[in-house]
């Protein structure tokens, strides 16, 4: 668990970054707030399927806990 939270913070944090650096080095006629909204999509869209794969993973142990059991 504590790993996953981990992996989601770190990446996010890091694909979010990445993609401002990337906005703000390649297309600098942008706004403050669009170079922003990009790094927050982009983050949402690691942080998303990261979470939903994480879940998943999560149920499946219980499930088979629980078959086991």
């Amino acid at each position: 668990y504590d790993r996953g939270r981990k992996i989601m913070l770190y990446g996010g944090l890091f694909i979010a970054f990445a993609v401002i650096w990337f906005v703000t080095l390649f297309m600098p006629g942008n706004s403050t707030i669009a170079i922003l909204a990009a790094g927050l999509i982009a983050a949402a869209i690691f942080v998303i399927p990261v979470f939903l794969v994480g879940i998943f993973m999560y149920r499946t142990k219980i499930k088979k806990a629980n078959k086991v059991s």
